[in-house]
């Protein structure tokens, strides 16, 4: 891709243009891929005819690269070298005014299917009742690579950004939800065993309790005591479940980077998913502290 080209779609995503030296190009790919690099990355040469340009710098931002933009990367070189070649294929990339639909979408598509000679599926399923075509000649896209992406991807010769990721945060959290709740049950189940077990035995407690007030003990000593007894009972399981789920977790995290392309790590997914399993169980923690406090000074 020249490099005014992809200067003008990085305006369009909102990110700073980039600039090359005469004999320089740069390398426009995804971050679980930059992550395979070495530092070798820099020795390698592209031969452009005459010239041997040197790797200026590698990019990592989003930037549809299932087909539309390359497949997995891109070499971008200086404009006056890409007047002497010949288009492999082009890309067409415009802002709407205002938010995309699906009834755009369509008429995209018909015009899309129909400039390369393509039954739009209307067309095809009326050509299908007439015997005039068979199962098999549906064509769904004429994108010749794809990249290397597995898990979450949408490949298709035409993307309305705001009809695709509708449909794709649709699916994402068709499939997440119900994981996140089934989590959030599982921690409140737990926490809830331990919060009736403390408090249940809050009434054991209450003699030991009194026999220390007697002694002298401070209530905010008393208090602290009580923190620290229940911070046990608590922290025990939870690090136990941190430790155990932090291999898991990482794991998977890391495998679904790498097949999806996603930004983040295991490690991110992880610290994300214990500061909110940590907020449920300090709320649980709180009310349990709380409700024991009150019982032993009764």
């Amino acid at each position: 891709m020249k490099l005014s080209d992809y200067n003008a779609l990085r305006q369009m995503l909102g990110k700073e243009p980039v600039t090359l030296g005469e004999n320089e190009y740069a390398l426009q790919t995804k971050v679980r891929i930059a992550r395979e690099f070495g530092d070798d990355i820099y020795n390698q040469k592209v031969e452009t005819g005459k010239e041997t340009l040197s790797l200026s710098r590698v990019y990592t931002e989003a930037f549809s690269q299932n087909g539309i933009n390359g497949a997995d990367y891109l070499i971008i070189v200086p404009d006056k070298l890409c007047d002497e070649m010949t288009p492999y294929y082009s890309v067409y990339a415009a802002e709407l005014a205002d938010r995309g639909s699906q009834a755009l979408s369509d008429d995209l598509d018909e015009v899309y299917r129909h400039k390369h000679g393509i039954l739009t599926y209307d067309e095809y399923e009326a050509a299908m009742e007439e015997g005039e075509t068979g199962e098999d000649d549906w064509q769904e896209d004429l994108l010749a690579a794809n990249g290397t992406d597995e898990i979450v991807v949408m490949i298709a010769d035409l993307f309305v950004r705001d009809v695709d990721a509708a449909e794709m945060k649709f699916v994402i959290t068709s499939v997440t939800f119900p994981l996140e709740y089934i989590a959030l049950i599982f921690i409140c189940v737990a926490v809830t065993i331990l919060a009736v077990q403390q408090l249940s035995d809050s009434g054991r407690y209450r003699f030991r309790y009194d026999v220390l007030r007697k002694l002298g003990m401070k209530k905010k000593e008393m208090n602290r005591v009580i923190f620290r007894q229940l911070a046990l009972f608590y922290l025990a399981p939870a690090a136990a479940a941190a430790a155990i789920s932090a291999v898991i977790v990482i794991y998977t995290g890391n495998t679904f980077v790498r097949y999806t392309g996603a930004d983040g790590s295991g490690l991110t997914y992880f610290g994300a998913a214990l500061l909110i399993a940590g907020g449920v169980y300090l709320l649980y923690f709180g009310a349990t502290y709380l409700g024991f406090r009150r019982n032993v000074e009764e």
